[in-house]
């Protein structure tokens, strides 16, 4: 049922276990307090996308068993890293 919305649209459990999926990671690895890349870039995506749906920092830091100021931080390196792979894979493209 899920598979048909749109990820927007998909409630705040599956998105994180889609997300977690695309960085072959669990859920209980997103929520655990492990601190492997693979883990901490899903807990990064997970975080911008639930604040682009309006989730607070604190309503995303329940979600993901963290703390407010450790999701503001989240978010922000999603988007420094997302701007940084753009870059390099523009330059890529002009090789």
């Amino acid at each position: 049922m899920s598979d048909d919305l749109p990820i927007y649209k998909l409630p705040a459990r599956e998105l994180m276990k889609q997300i977690g999926a695309k960085h072959g990671v669990s859920l209980d690895d997103i929520l655990s307090a492990r601190r492997q890349t693979d883990i901490a870039a899903a807990r990064f995506e997970i975080s911008a996308r639930l604040y682009e749906r309006g989730l607070s920092y604190p309503q995303i830091g329940r979600l993901i068993n963290r703390d407010h100021t450790t999701v503001i931080h989240a978010v922000r390196r999603h988007y420094e890293l997302e701007a940084r792979f753009a870059a390099l894979a523009a330059e890529m493209r002009h090789v």
